[in-house]
Formats: C-alpha cells, structure tokens, sequence
C-alpha cells in the first residue's frame, strides 16, 4: 500500500509527529532503508518483531518495514506489568525486541528475567540504534507480499481474562481501512487524529488507513485531552477515533466551546458510551459513530448513527463483512435467531482474524461454518434477506461469559451497567455475580462516582428504588461497593476480572 501510494502522490503529507513531518515519498524513503536494515539483522519472512515503544514516526516505520518484509509486528503494552509482558514475549518468541530509550529500565528487566533456551537468540536493540544506521544493503522499495500470511500479533486487552495473541494478516488491515472508508468517504484531504495507543488494534489500523486513502496523520505520543482538544483546533483535523473515556475528558476540558465544524466523523468504539455521553452527543450534535469491534474483527465491524440512536443502539455491519445473531448450538451449519430473540453474535468477512497464536483449539471452538463467534450476545432486529446473509441491524447485550445466573433467572450485567450510570451520581459501574449459597449468584454492583457527590453518595436503597423502575426485579443488585476509581485498560475498559477478585477477596477500595 505504502509504495503504492508513495508512486501516486508522493509530495503530499503523510505523517506530523512532533516536530517531525514527512510526505509519503519521505515515508517510503525511511520504511525502504529501515527494512533493508532489518534484513540486515537476519529478519526474515515470518520472524516475529516485538515493539516496546510509544507512538511515534519510527513506530509508523517500523509497522511499514516489517510488513515489507514479510516479518510479524508484536506491538507491546508498555503500561502492563512485569510478568505479563515476559507471558507475552515468550509465547510470541520474537527474534528482535526494539525499544524505546525511554523504556530502557524496562527493556533492561525483562531482558534480564527472560531465561530460557529460546530467550537465548532473542536480541534488544533501541530504536534509534535501527533508525539511525545507513541501510548497508541498500533500499527495499517494496515488491508483491503474501497478505494472507500473518502481519501482527495483537495481544487483547483481557479485561475479562487473559490476553490471546490474536493473528492479523494484511489482508485483515486492508479490509478494515476499505470499509472505514466506504463508511466515512475517507480521501486524501482527510487528516486522522491518532492519540490511540498502538499496541491495541484500534490505534494500529489507522496507520494503514491513512495510507490507502492518501489522509495525512497526525500522531500524538499519548493522550493528553488538552492537547487533543488544541489538536482539533490547529491541525486541520477531520477524523479521530476515541474511547469513551478519552471523548468525556476531551469535551470536558472544551467545556462548552464547539467542536471545530472540519471534524466531520468520530469513530467512538470501546464499549457502550454511559447514557450521559450520549446525551451530551445528542445535544451538541457531534458527529459521532459508535462502532462495533473488536481485535479478532481486526477493529470495528459495525457502527451506529449516535444521533440517530436510542438507549439500545442499532449497530449495522461495514461492507463487506457480515453479522449475525445465532442459536445455540455445538456443531453443523449455523442457525440464526428470530428477530427479538437473544443469542450470540458471530461475524464472517475478510476482516476476520486469521486466528489465535499458537492455540488451535481454541481458535476452532471459536469458528463455526466460517463464522467467527464473538461472544457477545445480541438481537437480530429484522431479517436479513438471504438466509445466512444476514446484514440488517443488531442491538449488543453484552458478554456471554459475563452472563450472571442468579436465583435461575438470567442477568446480563451490561444492561444494569446501563441503568446505573442513568444516575446522575454515578460515573461509571460494573455488574459481576459473586458466589452466593442462597441464589448461586448474588448480583453485586461496584460503582465509581462522580467527584461531586463522593461526599454525599446515594444509599444503596436508593439506587434500588432508581433501577426498579428501569429493569426487572430479579437484575437489581443485592450489594453495592462505592469506589474512587474503577480499574481500567490502556484503552478505557473496565477490567471485570480484576474488580471481581477484587470484591471476592473482600477489599474495599472506597
């Protein structure tokens, strides 16, 4: 794509990082003479490459390099701990890892704890030890690459469990940035906003979007809302993707200053928006699409008109990728749901993941018939034409394996999650079900407040008698824990798994 493009429009913008700019024709320069020099290193087709960086322009290099190469990018959380970054390393086994040098310390101690046989080849370099040596073998411009075969290992973010290697081929990053820009018209005189981390998936498409479309891309280094907020402003931007969280912070320092009129799309994915988001949005009308997505959907799949939506959104499917809801069951041809019943959604399109890194199985049990089944449940809203082509609207309920059977009755805690944030006192909460000997699962809510009412918190016979007028009796939790902050991802997910242990070890985090 990228030497595609260099050909085509080599003057225009490509890339503003800091003080740093660059044209695509300078961008093709500094991806040709960075690949020669990982081949250099002995990177062949399918080496895995790990990258410990921040965003930056060498890491949009990097990305560029390793797909001309043939090489597989592992893009790594530097926020995460210790022990689950050597998990990471040593189940993707890179041959290279590339660092920051402002990740020295870090670099330096996973180095030292990564022991073992295989970690034995495994070389750490910094970046600018790549990016700075002349490419003794001169220029790799780019040529015919397999883009079926494997191009980055994602890890996801485990919010609910442990992050899986999740394989994405070229052809994956190539369908996504097609249906992207069907969607929003994405054409050369786009600028994205890029302040998503990049080792997650939706920060990491929109390095290959921009380039397909010809949108320059200004990329910041991390979030900061403030300098979001000039970026809008000064930087001619018209596209940017957010999380929930990092809109809400973004608007908050805006206060009410409108939004510059040349923003034209934000991509707005990462979960359900709390109702007040959404009303915001309404009320300001900001041109926002909420998406649905995930890693293995190689980022969104789906999206839904914010200003044109309810309190249960209607998401409908990017061409060319199919979604929908289905019944239960184990083997065969899948069968899908009567528009109003519940049941999981399951997606099927170019964009779909090759599968999870080195487990089998469990990429198997994730298949069916062609259907990657996501593990969210949905309803189907209407039929979808063609049996077995079903591209109408789907409502999201929430996870599966979130699913909390209490007293025999089903509760899908995304919908109480809803609810609770209807509270004008609540910011934020998340529903788990804990052992209970009575109910097998007692319903249980943990709730973070907004900082004006920590002082004066509602009871929680309050917040009862609040949620018995917006769901059944059965789903209105039996507890609540109030706490200054939920735990998150990088990316603004709660982490459920974290906040459950949490509750079950009896910690109060007030």
């Amino acid at each position: 794509m990228l030497r595609w493009r260099s050909n085509i429009s080599p003057d225009a913008p490509a890339l503003k990082a800091g003080a740093v700019e660059w044209s695509y024709g300078e961008l093709q320069e500094n991806v040709s003479a960075l690949s020669a020099v990982l081949i250099s290193r002995g990177i062949r087709k399918g080496d895995r490459v790990a990258l410990l960086m921040y965003p930056s322009e060498r890491f949009v290099a990097l990305a560029h390099s390793l797909a001309r190469v043939g090489a597989v990018a592992v893009p790594l959380n530097h926020r995460q701990s210790t022990p689950e970054l050597l998990s990471q390393l040593r189940d993707s086994d890179p041959s290279l890892v590339v660092h920051d040098r402002a990740l020295d310390a870090k670099a330096k101690e996973l180095g030292g704890r990564d022991g073992g046989r295989r970690s034995a080849s495994r070389r750490w370099e910094r970046v600018s030890e790549l990016t700075a040596e002349p490419a003794l073998g001169g220029h790799v411009v780019g040529g015919h690459v397999d883009a079926s075969s494997p191009h980055a290992i994602i890890y996801t973010s485990g919010s609910s469990g442990a992050p899986k290697g999740v394989e994405l081929t070229l052809s994956n990053l190539l369908w996504n940035a097609i249906a992207v820009g069907f969607r929003s018209g994405a054409s050369s005189k786009d600028t994205w906003l890029l302040c998503m981390p990049l080792f997650h998936v939706g920060g990491y498409t929109i390095i290959f979007r921009s380039v397909l479309h010809g949108s320059s891309m200004v990329l910041h280094p991390r979030f900061d809302p403030r300098r979001v907020s000039r970026s809008l402003e000064e930087d001619g931007i018209t596209l940017v993707s957010f999380v929930p969280k990092m809109l809400s912070d973004v608007l908050e320092v805006r206060g009410s200053k409108p939004l510059n009129p040349k923003v034209r799309s934000i991509f707005l994915g990462g979960g359900q928006p709390p109702a007040q988001l959404l009303a915001t949005i309404s009320k300001r009308r900001l041109p926002v699409l909420l998406t649905y997505g995930m890693t293995e959907t190689c980022s969104q799949v789906a999206v839904s008109d914010a200003l044109t939506s309810s309190r249960e959104q209607t998401y409908y499917p990017l061409l060319p990728s199919e979604v929908a809801v289905t019944r239960p069951g184990t083997k065969g041809p899948v069968k899908f749901a009567i528009p109003g019943d519940v049941g999981e959604i399951a997606v099927r399109g170019p964009a779909v993941f090759k599968g999870y890194w080195r487990k089998p199985a469990l990429t198997r049990a994730r298949f069916r018939a062609g259907w990657f089944l996501t593990g969210d449940l949905g309803v189907q809203q209407r039929s979808g034409g063609h049996r077995g082509h079903a591209t109408e609207g789907f409502t999201i309920l929430g996870r599966k394996e979130e699913t909390i059977i209490s007293g025999g009755e089903k509760v899908l805690p995304a919908e109480v999650e809803a609810a609770l944030r209807e509270h004008a006192a609540v910011k934020d909460a998340v529903v788990i079900g804990v052992e209970d000997a009575k109910w097998g699962k007692r319903v249980v809510a943990v709730l973070e407040m907004r900082a004006e009412f920590r002082g004066g918190r509602p009871s929680a016979q309050e917040l009862r008698e609040f949620l018995r007028e917006r769901v059944g009796r059965f789903k209105v939790p039996k507890q609540y824990h109030f706490w200054s902050a939920l735990p998150r991802t990088p990316a603004g997910k709660t982490l459920r798994a974290a906040v459950l242990s949490a509750v079950e070890r009896g910690e109060n985090q007030t």
